[in-house]
């Protein structure tokens, strides 16, 4: 098909419609046998043919010659990913869900493509990335729906993306507004921002154009973000994108390039894969073997480059060889949610684990090989009086399996070495008994929010906080001592300190002589005076 010259903004302002045709129409004679077998498996493709309504409405783009193209989920499986798609997630939490599934009322078509995993970690950002697509002046339009969360409801186009950096035009039905992101090595900075109404339950169409340095988004056929930047000048892919919580869905994906406008994504520079952790642990235990963990960021410090230095020398070598000894790399932003339960701030840091997972050591100052040898040697020695302590909890449990008190000691063993991801089933427990002790209920409850806020899930905390108020608050003193001391403890993190002094007020005068009710008098000490 020859290249047609066009006269418009591009999507940067000016009016123009599309005559599609499907691309198994253009020569059906030819194509009908081929475009049979392709149709169960193929997302459909649209050629469109710009046609000018009214050239001049604006300054018009430097581009002339454009692509466009179409992409229906209507011919494609439902419950699968469409080919040509990948998926990626930036941030942590768990497995994502891109699939198709059947809507009548989309706008877009029939089928629509939807992300429904609900992990309701907060920095966690499922994509799913159009493979077939790579160009740097680029615009993509797609209809999109907020069907549930109670984290966020949020989704977005990306474009210029290759792994861990990208731009990100996203709606969010809960915070009504517009935002332009860019990540960058996986972590993510605002751009611009636009309050307006994105209601949840409805069909809205969100548009993203990039030329050079120029970004311009649409919601609703409306301008509402115009900005420049210049981060990421080169090519790269197109795609979808959510956050946390949010069920979303897209319908009726519309890209066009300008012709030509192809190539090879941004290269990133090389890091470490993702590590299993979870699998890694398991491996350790199967073989009670104990663990040693190096966590460093590349490129980000020469202490880091220093302590993957380590792991070629040969006394570090001889010293692990009994046993499992894993490098976890930051520069991949999915490291972060991969060693959160184990709280890492900061890098470099070296952590030795018992073969069961239970935390030894941890350093996170300057380390040197003295110092790993040193910690490697001590938990050697450690490593199995920590497995018998645990094993030995943990039988008693067995034999007592709705002992309350027995389940508390499990989560202290494992809350005192730091092993709070561990802790919280236990702790939950004891929290859904509802016919345990209700002195017991509250000091679980309280762990269990506090627990969630070592390990990176300040929502759960809030969430766990909030509960304890509605579910013990009303006739227990100390549960609402408890409860608002997490959320005073959260906010001061937060640093919304009138918040904080208003929940720490509220715990001490609930139960003053409690041990939530003096902790909260100690950090109501510690807050900026009112005013600051």
């Amino acid at each position: 098909m020859a290249k047609k010259r066009v006269q418009e903004a591009w999507g940067f302002g000016s009016a123009a419609v599309g005559l599609c045709i499907p691309l198994g129409l253009v020569s059906r004679a030819r194509a009908s046998t081929v475009w049979h077998l392709m149709k169960p498996r193929l997302p459909t493709i649209w050629l469109v043919l710009p046609v000018v309504l009214a050239a001049g409405c604006s300054a018009p783009s430097k581009l002339q010659d454009v692509r466009a193209q179409v992409v229906s989920f209507d011919a494609c499986e439902v419950g699968q990913l469409p080919p040509g798609f990948t998926t990626a997630l930036t941030g942590g939490g768990g497995p994502i869900s891109w699939v198709v599934r059947e809507d009548a009322g989309a706008p877009g078509g029939k089928k629509v493509l939807v992300q429904e995993s609900a992990d309701d970690t907060s920095y966690r950002f499922p994509l799913c990335i159009y493979d077939k697509t790579i160009a740097r002046d680029v615009s993509v339009e797609v209809k999109y729906k907020a069907i549930a969360g109670k984290v966020d409801q949020a989704g977005g186009v990306v474009l210029r993306y290759s792994p861990e950096n990208f731009y990100v035009a996203r709606a969010n039905a809960l915070e009504d507004n517009i935002d332009l992101f860019k990540t960058v090595n996986g972590k993510r900075l605002k751009v611009a921002e636009a309050p307006v109404k994105v209601t949840g339950g409805e069909w809205h169409t969100l548009r993203f154009d990039a030329e050079g340095p120029h970004l311009v988004v649409a919601f609703d056929g409306k301008v509402v973000i115009r900005t420049d930047d210049t981060t990421f000048a080169g090519p790269g892919k197109v795609g979808l994108w959510t956050k946390a919580d949010s069920v979303s869905a897209f319908s009726g994906l519309s890209i066009k390039t300008a012709n030509g406008d192809s190539g090879a994504a941004r290269p990133t520079e090389a890091a470490a894969p993702a590590s299993d952790l979870n699998a890694e642990f398991a491996q350790a235990a199967a073989r009670k073997k104990p663990i040693v963990v190096f966590v460093v960021e590349s490129g980000k410090s020469d202490a880091d480059s220093e302590v993957r230095s380590f792991l070629d020398a040969p006394k570090v070598k001889a010293a692990l060889a009994g046993m499992t000894p894993i490098l976890v790399d930051l520069k991949v932003s999915r490291n972060r949610a991969v060693v959160a339960h184990l709280r890492v701030p900061d890098t470099p840091v070296l952590l030795c684990l018992s073969s069961r997972g239970v935390i030894a050591s941890r350093d996170t100052k300057a380390l040197t090989q003295d110092l790993v040898l040193k910690r490697i040697g001590e938990l050697e020695r450690q490593g199995p009086e920590l497995d018998a302590k645990l094993g030995s909890l943990e039988a008693a449990l067995a034999a007592n399996p709705g002992d309350a008190k027995k389940q508390l000691d499990v989560a202290d063993f494992l809350r005192a070495h730091e092993n709070a991801r561990e802790a919280v089933p236990h702790l939950a427990a004891v929290v859904q008994a509802a016919t345990a002790d209700a002195a017991l209920r509250v000091r679980a409850w309280v762990d269990l929010a506090r627990a969630h806020l070592w390990i990176a899930e300040p929502e759960k905390a809030r969430r766990e906080a909030n509960d304890l108020l509605t579910a013990l608050g009303p006739t227990v003193p100390t549960a609402r001592a408890g409860g608002n001391l997490v959320l005073g403890i959260q906010d001061t993190n937060g640093k919304r300190f009138a918040l904080a002094r208003r929940e720490f007020d509220e715990a001490v005068r609930a139960a003053p002589d409690s041990i939530y009710g003096k902790e909260a008098s100690e950090e109501l000490a510690k807050l900026p005076k009112e005013g600051k």
